[in-house]
């Protein structure tokens, strides 16, 4: 009798053909505050030290599956963007999994937290920089709130954790370390799509 309930509960249970959507979140208005990104320099060819901004904008762009269960939204997605600093750009990775909880109070209103991995290529350093720079792999989670129905606003607070290693291919910055710790808090605003 155990082991039949038991089977029963591992069995997979199949979601019905129209809880089933496509989902694509584009999100233009995206800034990322470097936390630590201040304390990083590099040497120029001119013997002058450079370092990069505190701020970035992170516009991206993201598509998946979603799943519509009876109080909430499951959501699997990935896509792609830009790092744009002041002193290089960067292209990005990333993969997230989300879930939206809708009050009853509020049908058009959903909130709730995601998670997912992130993938930063090499940065391209706006000038002659005397060092190289590696892809950084990281996390990246937060919470997020949308306003509308099927096409809806998408608000999104997050924290990203990664950094890049330099290799320094000639003089040595005086400070800074060979990492560029991009960790910090984005700020994200969009519009949330469900098809």
């Amino acid at each position: 009798m155990l082991s039949l309930l038991a089977g029963v509960c591992l069995v997979p249970t199949p979601v019905p053909a129209e809880d089933q959507y496509w989902v694509v979140n584009v999100q233009p208005a995206s800034i990322l505050v470097g936390l630590k990104t201040g304390d990083f320099q590099v040497m120029l060819a001119d013997g002058r030290t450079a370092g990069p901004t505190t701020l970035s904008t992170m516009p991206n762009i993201a598509a998946g599956v979603g799943f519509g269960l009876e109080k909430m939204d499951v959501e699997v997605t990935a896509g792609a963007g830009l790092v744009i600093n002041g002193s290089f750009l960067s292209y990005m990775l990333n993969a997230q999994g989300a879930l939206y909880f809708r009050p009853s109070s509020a049908p058009s209103f959903t909130m709730g937290p995601h998670l997912g991995i992130i993938y930063f290529s090499a940065p391209d350093w706006q000038g002659n920089a005397q060092a190289s720079f590696s892809g950084s792999a990281g996390i990246i989670g937060g919470f997020h709130v949308t306003l509308g129905d099927r096409i809806s606003y998408l608000f999104a607070v997050d924290y990203i954790k990664a950094s890049y290693k330099a290799n320094f291919t000639g003089a040595v910055p005086p400070s800074g370390g060979n990492s560029l710790d991009m960790d910090g808090l984005a700020v994200q605003f969009g519009i949330h799509g469900q098809f």
